[in-house]
């Protein structure tokens, strides 16, 4: 609902929180906010009140078996009442323009518009009024005693700020009563309607049925009487079961009612008196003079002579316009007089002049204070009386005698103050009653937009009359405000559905959500669409696009600068003139709400474009979006099966590993050395047929599907033939060829080169390991120092260590160890004896 700031004045019960008002901007407190928030959130317990304020109206209208709400009668008042109903929450003081809270003290005016106002803005206004017009009252009384008897019989009253309906001075509201006017203070209660006692209205109906309202206590106009009567037709020939509220209707039948003139009513069953008689017919005149063709209803008319007939006299004639019956008598018979009437003729006919007296007239004056001075005349006396009168000017300060038909009048200027209190009157000889100021008010109004365009004035400016229409995004809840308070609106509650169709695969399961202005809310059903690899969609919620997004909320521009000069003088047309109080009060109403083309609502462009949206998938039969790539982890081997990886499912494709290919070769030694990769397949004798494109294919290497070839071996032969040279074939299956080459190599002692073939060396140092090979041998002596003495070895030449190290038979100089230090030649053996008997190592 629309709401605009709060008032400081008078409160019943907590302050209730605003975010948007002006008094309670600096703080609140939770109780507060929790009074406030079923007439502030999603409209809950509002609609909970209207559904309660109308069961009981719906349940007696209910029993002819039909649904009165599809009675247009009954619908409009329904409807009037819901509009009352929604504005109670968003309704704004005219006087104040602060939003009226529920639990505040209120007076409602019950005479035209029924709008809500502040109770202490009401009396402070009608106090205010009543003072002014008691304030001229003794102003006036002042300056012409004599009309003081006249304003004290003048009721003094004061008006409604909105439709300026008027109450006596003694209604000025002193108490906070409920719509229906039985209980004084009524409590704030969340589950009814703010300002309501939450019992039977019971006002008796305006219609004049005799019965009383059955909603429970509600503002504005109570709505028609849903009651069943027995209601006769226009022409009173049928009867029948009606609602009192509607109870007139047609029979549709003929009238046939007796008219004045004896024929019957042609006219199908109608309200109200019958029409005249259409029955065409020749008529007389009222005096027969002239005959006319004319329906039977103009019967009696006249034809526009003069009578001229003779009169009894026979001496005149009648002057009377076309007439009918006799002629009156003699206007001249009778007793004659002259014409100032002091003289009186006997014996005079009618055909005879009354002669003149020759007297003075002496007739009164219209001055009522001379007479005629002029002889018996014929005809009246003259108007402007010419005698001398002493005067006094009009504002009675001075005196002169003047002719009597002449109006005397001062120089002299009023310098009392007109009725508005802020310029002075100015006119010359005034009489003490001051016209109206002439001048515009000009003063702003409390809306802030405007001037007061009204005469200037005294006291508070009306209110200013405009209005702005707020109405929610569909455009159904529509709700009025002031102006001045459009800078505070809010879009109004609305129960209608979005209007906006949803656009995504899931709008049939979606429940509906309230209008709104805004993104409607997004759908968080998960996908779960089938998909063409045969599993679902894993989003977690719904990934089509959202429908066009309602525009914001935007708060109404005020009325422009001119506008209220233009409602005024509209205004002043529409109430002037005659006619009955309710069609005065109507064209009040209809001054104080001027018409005004509404917006077009909000969601009517992103309606249109959801449903092209839906049209265009329809026609090209798909989904709104297409579902994102399958992320199913899958494990897929590689095209050469040396593994497997996980990829996503929208990812899965035949792929090449980092590994070598690592088949074995036809030279049974190696595997291929390729890429990864599907084998081709052997046809015939094992040869590979490879086309041209796969061949293509192959070499550029882009699809891994496309089969490839192992390689031919085309690697030297490494295969180990006990020397250091390589084999000269290619890579092959088999042994290798003897080694040919001719390799230098050194003999078993060391001290000779000896020349050999590769594959005899080979087989040489076999056999030299074993102790069997004499190729290696040189044939010489070793020559290699033993290992006890520093005698060379005499065998020949060998491998490994020498052979009896101990048994070495050279001559050793060797001396005794006395003084005479004989020497003496010893065998190298027994000198190694010798040392190990004396417990010393052989080696010297």
């Amino acid at each position: 609902m629309p709401r605009v700031g709060g008032n400081g004045h008078f409160r019943r019960g907590p302050v209730l929180s605003n975010a948007s008002s002006d008094d309670e901007a600096n703080g609140g407190t939770g109780q507060s906010a929790a009074v406030q928030g079923p007439w502030k959130g999603s409209g809950t317990q509002s609609d909970h009140a209207a559904n309660t304020l109308f069961e009981q109206y719906l349940q007696v209208g209910s029993e002819l078996g039909d649904d009165i709400g599809k009675d247009q009668v009954f619908q409009q008042g329904l409807t009037r009442i819901r509009d009352y109903l929604t504005n109670v929450d968003s309704s704004c003081c005219l006087i104040c323009l602060n939003h009226i809270r529920p639990a505040e003290a209120v007076w409602h005016c019950e005479r035209g518009c029924y709008t809500v106002l502040h109770l202490v803005c009401i009396q402070e206004w009608a106090r205010s009024q009543v003072d002014s017009a008691r304030a001229r009252v003794a102003a006036r009384s002042l300056q012409d005693p004599a009309a003081a008897a006249d304003a004290a019989r003048t009721a003094i009253e004061w008006g409604c700020p909105k439709c300026r309906s008027t109450y006596p001075a003694t209604d000025i509201p002193r108490h906070y009563k409920c719509f229906c006017g039985k209980v004084t203070n009524p409590e704030f209660d969340a589950w009814v309607t703010p300002h309501s006692c939450g019992e039977i209205c019971g006002k008796p109906l305006s219609d004049g049925c005799g019965h009383t309202c059955l909603l429970l206590c509600h503002p504005g106009p109570c709505p028609p009487c849903p009651l069943v009567v027995d209601a006769g037709c226009y022409c009173g020939r049928k009867h029948l079961k009606r609602r009192c509220g509607h109870h007139d209707y047609s029979c549709e039948d003929t009238c046939s009612a007796r008219l004045d003139c004896g024929h019957r009513c042609p006219d199908v069953c109608h309200p109200g008196d019958c029409a005249k008689c259409r029955v065409m017919g020749d008529f007389r005149c009222r005096c027969t003079a002239e005959t006319r063709r004319l329906q039977c209803g103009d019967r009696d008319y006249q034809c526009g002579r003069v009578c001229g007939k003779s009169l009894a006299c026979s001496n005149h004639k009648c002057e009377t316009v076309c007439h009918s019956g006799p002629c009156g008598t003699c206007p001249f018979s009778g007793v004659r007089t002259c014409p100032c009437g002091k003289n009186t003729y006997d014996g005079l006919t009618c055909a005879d002049k009354v002669p003149s007296c020759g007297g003075t007239c002496g007739k009164l004056l219209p001055c009522g204070v001379h007479r005629c001075n002029d002889r018996c005349h014929q005809g009246e006396c003259s108007k402007q009386c010419r005698g001398p009168a002493l005067k006094h000017c009009r504002c009675g300060k001075s005196q002169k005698e003047v002719l009597c038909f002449q109006e005397f009048t001062c120089e002299r200027r009023c310098t009392d103050m007109r009725a508005c209190g802020r310029h002075p009157c100015k006119r010359r000889c005034c009489d003490g009653n001051c016209p109206p100021c002439e001048e515009v008010c000009g003063r702003r109004l409390k809306c802030g937009n405007h001037k007061c365009p009204a005469p200037c004035h005294s006291g508070p400016c009306r209110p200013c009359p405009l209005t702005v229409v707020v109405s929610c995004a569909c455009g159904f809840t529509t709700c009025t405000l002031p102006c001045g308070a459009e800078s505070k609106a809010e879009p109004p509650h609305c129960s209608r559905p979005c209007s906006v169709p949803r656009i995504c695969r899931h709008g049939t399961q979606l429940p509906l959500h309230p209008c709104h202005y805004g993104p409607c809310p997004p759908c968080n059903i998960p996908c779960a669409t089938p998909l063409v690899c045969g599993h679902t969609c894993a989003a977690s919620s719904c990934h089509d696009p959202t429908p066009p997004s309602v525009p914001d909320f935007k708060r109404p521009q005020p009325p422009p600068k001119t506008a209220v000069a233009t409602f005024m003088t509209a205004s002043e047309s529409n109430v002037g003139g005659s006619g009955t109080d309710r069609e005065i009060s109507a064209r009040r109403k209809r001054s104080i709400v001027p018409d005004a083309a509404l917006p077009v609502p909000a969601v009517q462009q992103p309606a249109m474009e959801a449903v092209e949206i839906l049209a265009a998938s329809a026609a090209a039969c798909k989904l709104p979006s297409a579902c994102p790539p399958c992320r199913q982890p899958l494990r897929e081997i590689c095209v050469g099966r040396h593994g497997s990886v996980e990829m996503p499912c929208c990812e899965r494709r035949p792929y090449r590993c980092n590994a070598a290919c690592g088949r074995p070769l036809q030279c049974g030694n190696h595997s291929c050395a390729l890429p990864c990769h599907v084998v081709a397949d052997a046809i015939g004798s094992g040869t590979v047929v490879l086309t041209a494109a796969t061949a293509a294919a192959e070499a550029d290497g882009s699809d891994p599907r496309i089969p490839q070839a192992c390689r031919q071996c085309e690697q030297p032969c490494v295969r180990a033939r006990g020397c250091s040279h390589i084999c000269p074939l290619r890579c092959h299956t088999g042994p290798c060829p003897r080694c040919e080459l001719q390799s230098r190599v050194a003999c078993l002692c060391g001290k000779t080169m000896l020349q050999l073939p590769c594959y005899k060396l080979t087989g040489a140092e076999a056999k030299c390991a074993e102790g069997t090979s004499h190729l290696l041998s040189c044939g010489k002596p070793c020559h290699r120092q033993l290992a006890y003495c520093p005698h060379p070895c005499m065998a020949l030449c060998h491998s490994g260590v020498c052979p009896n190290p101990e048994g070495c038979s050279a001559d050793v100089s060797v001396r005794c160890s006395c003084p005479n230090k004989r020497r003496a030649k010893w065998k190298c053996y027994e000198v190694q004896a010798a040392l190990e008997r004396l417990g010393n190592s052989r080696m010297y």
